[in-house]
């Protein structure tokens, strides 16, 4: 039996990462566009893994550095996630399951964790970007320069360098440091105002569209960028944000009002300028099709063939389609009084043939069990080591008629972190090291995790750094105003307050002197035993971010009640239920845990339940709210000395 040498293994990691690399040109018989291309990926949550995941399908090495603890936010935003299998790695069994979230944006990418606010950290970091050729990052504009990898500074190390940004508001302007929430910027980019039902509350889409487009604009961007540091030898530094992509996303409907001054309003499914062209109602589902063109005449093959009424083809109400916007609430309730009479199925069939653009509403199970999407290969299925085979979305384009393959599952936390190391030069003596020291974190040797905080902080991709503890009232904003105020951009401050800034520095004795009724002491000890000596630094900051974020969260519940959304306020109450959990407020959690719950509970009920349920919950929020100030207080005072200092 031959015994495998660390410099072996080395080897045989170096091989295994080489033979990923080339395991597209093997499959698809094309070498992929983007081989050879050297990602570092500072991003978090969607939009900035959206667009990093896209560079990887393409074929780029994509390195993911995480933070220590717990990674990207979205491992642990679950239910649902991807049960573990036996026999999964040894090195990998202490980390949680794998979150469905997670691992819809991440295949393709090896993951490694670092604190660069180390100053050992900040140097790895740096010999990656000597190496690089692509940087993205998703952190408040600012924070990134204030710890040494601003975009002048990776520009000092490699002028080549293509350095994108990915944020909420962009690098400039009076909201730059305000964070980036999708939903929040789907509301002040204006798309919600046009979506939901006419008579109905503003909405938000059913996914995270806005976060989802700026990955996409980020991407083009940075393939823009990589043609012209070809042309030029320079690097550029790109500057994506979800409020510019939001505002370039309204398209007609801003030029509607550009131009002309139209005011976009919401029509559910319907076509504002287009009739018929909206979803109609079966006696079992929903069927949606469209008139658009009146050179094809499809609305007389509608009225003679679908309908069976060719009159309509020539009454003045219906010839035209501007006479048909004009008697728009007849002509759909002629066609939903006929469509009622049978079942989806019978009309598709009716419909299949007749030249009219239509298509049944599915749910996401009959999405991906269409013909079409089996066909082309929508999904695809991966070995994962720790969660078996699962599937994942597949990348949407095909080359010369394929598809590039999925060269690496989504990776577990830190999978990759000495093999990188390896790669940078790093000794095994050197890596061993670095792990002692707590600057990064291995497969085999997992970063120290606070008690009780393995499955909260579920945050958001830029909150905003903290300089001092929150003390203003919170009140409730206009969800649907036209004159409605936007949110004052937050201000600009000094700790950290995302993921990467949790401390790993030990040792205290606790303390005692604290209100059993409000704090739960024993979590609350545990955070202040991680900090350095007689100092309180980090659980000050980790405190001062919890309060900023619970201050944000309870403006998006009081939005949230005001357009009676469930879903949201239950999101919400899960989310703030971890954060106030990770440093011991209890009654927060408490209240939290039942807004979630009353939530989930509400979201299929009947509009009297739900009516019910948006009682209880408001009550539960103002209850939330009063504990959490009364904890607020009491921080005030037991952080009164590092309040003055930060400030």
């Amino acid at each position: 039996m031959m015994l495998m040498t660390r410099a072996s293994t080395r080897f045989l990691r170096g091989l295994s990462h080489r033979l990923y690399q080339q395991q597209a040109s093997a499959l698809n018989g094309i070498p992929p566009p983007l081989q050879g291309i050297k990602v570092v990926d500072l991003t978090r949550v969607l939009a900035g893994p959206t667009a990093t995941m896209l560079l990887a399908d393409l074929g780029a090495d994509v390195v993911k550095v995480e933070e220590v603890t717990r990674g990207d936010d979205t491992r642990q935003w679950d239910p649902p996630s991807a049960p573990l299998i036996e026999g999964a790695p040894a090195e990998a069994k202490h980390l949680p399951a794998e979150s469905a979230y997670f691992l819809a944006a991440n295949k393709n990418k090896r993951s490694m964790t670092v604190n660069f606010k180390k100053p050992e950290g900040l140097k790895i970091i740096h010999k990656m970007i000597a190496q690089a050729d692509i940087l993205v990052e998703n952190y408040i504009p600012g924070k990134l320069a204030s710890m040494g990898l601003g975009y002048e500074d990776c520009k000092a190390i490699n002028p080549g360098l293509v350095y994108a940004s990915i944020t909420g508001y962009g690098q400039t302007g009076p909201y730059s440091q305000a964070p980036g929430y999708d939903v929040i910027i789907a509301g002040e980019g204006g798309l919600m105002h046009i979506t939901g039902e006419p008579d109905g509350p503003p909405c938000k889409v059913g996914v995270a569209s806005t976060d989802i487009a700026t990955g996409l604009y980020a991407h083009g961007a940075i393939m823009a960028a990589l043609i012209s540091r070809q042309r030029t030898g320079k690097g550029v530094w790109v500057d994506c944000s979800l409020f510019d992509t939001q505002l370039a996303g309204l398209a007609n409907v801003a030029s509607n009002y550009l131009i002309a001054g139209h005011e976009g309003g919401r029509h559910g499914t319907a076509h504002p300028s287009i009739v018929p062209y909206q979803a109609f109602p079966c006696k079992d589902g929903f069927l949606m099709f469209g008139t658009g063109n009146e050179r094809q005449a499809s609305f007389k093959t509608l009225a003679t063939r679908i309908l069976e009424q060719p009159a309509l083809a020539d009454d003045p109400r219906f010839s035209s389609n501007a006479a048909r916007v004009a008697n728009r609430t007849e002509l759909i309730k002629i066609i939903s009084d006929v469509l009622t009479t049978n079942t989806r199925d019978y009309w598709i069939e009716k419909f299949t043939g007749l030249g009219i653009p239509f298509g049944p509403i599915n749910n996401v199970r009959q999405a991906f069990e269409h013909p079409q999407a089996k066909a082309r290969h929508a999904a695809v299925e991966v070995d994962h080591p720790r969660a078996g085979k699962i599937k994942v979305v597949a990348p949407a384009v095909f080359y010369d008629g394929k598809k590039m393959p999925v060269r690496r599952p989504p990776p577990w936390l830190s999978q990759h972190t000495s093999e990188v190391l390896e790669e940078l030069g790093y000794s095994s003596k050197e890596i061993e090291e670095l792990k002692e020291g707590q600057v990064v974190s291995t497969a085999h040797a997992p970063y120290k995790t606070p008690v009780g905080m393995e499955s909260t902080q579920k945050r958001r991709n830029s909150s905003p750094p903290v300089k001092s503890l929150p003390t203003s009232e919170v009140k409730p904003l206009p969800v649907d105003a036209a004159d409605a105020p936007s949110p004052p951009p937050a201000k600009e401050l000094e700790s950290p307050a995302d993921e990467d800034d949790l401390a790993d520095d030990e040792t205290d004795d606790g303390d005692d002197n604290i209100p059993s009724d409000i704090i739960d002491k024993e979590i609350f000890n545990q955070i202040l035993d991680l900090d350095d000596g007689d100092t309180k630094e980090f659980s000050f900051e980790m405190t001062a971010a919890y309060l900023v974020q619970a201050k944000e969260t309870f403006v998006n519940m009081d939005r949230a009640l005001l357009a009676k959304d469930l879903h949201e306020l239950s999101r919400l109450g899960h989310y703030l239920k971890g954060s106030s959990a990770a440093i011991g407020i209890k009654k927060v959690q408490a209240s939290c845990e039942k807004i979630q719950h009353c939530g989930d509970n509400a979201v299929g009920e009947s509009k009297l339940g739900q009516a019910e349920a948006l009682q209880k919950i408001t009550q539960m929020v103002s209850q939330a709210k009063k504990e959490n100030e009364k904890a607020e207080e009491w921080l005030h005072i037991y952080y009164k000395d590092e309040m003055e200092a930060a400030s």
